[in-house]
């Protein structure tokens, strides 16, 4: 089987960087293939940026000649012999030498040895990531194929290499649920029974909790995260996260809410930047176990600074805020206060869980009207009515930005005179000149 004319189908600047990468293995006399998660996509018609490329020799060195034709960005990991080249327009070429993997132990990360393609292909975890064509020019586009996993995208299968493959790398689990969600596929029924016996002995809470990090986010990622949790929680449960997290219905039914309100997000809210919609789920899965629990989860997760407050501000303030909002008679300016230092996905969460109508109107004006609202004067402007500039002018100008989201003030004139007005005696100003 040949895969050429479905190559030749790719978009021009997927095409243009598999021929250059053929042309270039010509040249250095080695053997060059496209691998893996691309070529399963070629073969289903779907979409992947992502190039994976294995050379039969030096792949580092493969990869700076790569770079020098086609530029970009190259980061080098010289232990598992790979490299990265990211390129424009979100391109990415992966690029690894062809390599056998061995397991010292369970979990363990593997020990890299030179292989050939067939060997590179077998410590990959499912048959229909284990295909491979070639890309030299002679015979561009031949298929390889050894361990049938054309058959099973045939056939829907999910189906590992070996019988240990979930033991030695226990984030093929979640991969493999992963990729039932993506596809509509299932586990075969051996690998579905080498889950079981990997999930009975708990072998994703044995492993490093950065992995699993890694794993459980690109599955939160994808299209339907509340379907992947809900089989998550049937096959193995969720002590790799805490042992604490039950998916109870009324679970069920706010992950739900909150998967439409991250979905809807973009579209309700144009002039706001996307969400993380991944953060948002796995905030929502979180809840109900105490804040101590939750920030140990962050801590041994090694989530950045960023996320990790996102996940903590939430859980600390969502109570508070929702019955804040319920509130019969609020200022706008008093909600702005409480929201401006909350982030976007905080705020999506919370529109999820409150009930009034008065709370979701309050929360669609600050996202509306208030968040980013600006004033028409400045600094400069005090300094024209005579005050000495200082720390007071923040105050100040703070003060005036919430008279103008309570609609007291308009326009410039009205923030001028309202400053003028007020006097803001409070924060002592020294006035010069003519205004003394």
């Amino acid at each position: 089987m040949n895969l050429k004319n479905k190559i030749k189908k790719l978009p021009k600047d997927i095409l243009s960087i598999i021929e250059k990468s053929g042309a270039l293995a010509d040249e250095m006399s080695v053997s060059v293939y496209v691998v893996g998660g691309f070529v399963r996509d070629v073969l289903l018609g779907r979409p992947n940026l992502d190039v994976d490329i294995v050379v039969e020799g030096d792949g580092i060195l493969f990869a700076e000649n790569l770079k020098n034709i086609l530029g970009g960005n190259l980061v080098k990991h010289i232990r598992f012999r790979t490299a990265v080249l990211s390129l424009e327009n979100n391109l990415k070429v992966d690029i690894a030498s062809s390599r056998s993997e061995n397991y010292v132990s369970f979990g363990a990360l593997p020990v890299v040895d030179k292989g050939t393609i067939r060997d590179d292909l077998f410590r990959r975890d499912f048959s229909i990531n284990a295909m491979a064509a070639f890309i030299n020019r002679h015979n561009f586009g031949y298929f390889l194929d050894y361990f049938k996993g054309r058959q099973d995208l045939k056939n829907k299968n999910i189906r590992v290499l070996h019988d240990l493959s979930f033991l030695e790398d226990a984030t093929r689990m979640l991969r493999a649920l992963r990729f039932e969600q993506r596809y509509g596929f299932r586990m075969e029924k051996h690998t579905r029974q080498l889950f079981a016996e990997a999930a009975r002995r708990k072998m994703l809470d044995k492993i490093s909790k950065h992995r699993v990090r890694d794993e459980l986010i690109l599955g939160l990622k994808e299209e339907s995260p509340v379907k992947l949790l809900g089989r998550i929680d049937k096959l193995y449960g969720f002590s790799f996260i805490c042992r604490g997290i039950k998916l109870t219905s009324s679970k069920k039914k706010f992950l739900k809410t909150i998967e439409n309100t991250a979905s809807s997000f973009c579209r309700d809210y144009p002039k706001k930047r996307a969400l993380d919609a991944w953060l948002i789920i796995f905030i929502a899965l979180l809840e109900g176990l105490d804040f101590k629990k939750i920030r140990k989860i962050c801590h041994d997760f090694a989530f950045s600074k960023g996320d990790s407050r996102r996940i903590l501000s939430f859980h600390e303030i969502n109570k508070r805020i929702i019955k804040f909002l319920s509130r019969k008679r609020l200022k706008s300016s008093l909600v702005y206060q409480k929201f401006e230092p909350l982030s976007f996905e905080v705020i999506a969460l919370i529109a999820a869980k409150v009930r009034s109508k008065i709370a979701r109107k309050r929360i669609n004006e600050y996202l509306l009207l208030h968040n980013g609202i600006a004033l028409a004067i400045n600094g400069s402007h005090l300094k024209e009515l005579g005050f000495v500039p200082g720390p007071h002018f923040k105050k100040m100008l703070t003060k005036v930005l919430h008279a103008k989201i309570d609609k007291v003030v308009k326009d410039q004139e009205g923030e001028i005179n309202f400053i003028k007005k007020h006097g803001f005696a409070s924060q002592e100003p020294k006035l010069r000149g003519k205004f003394r």
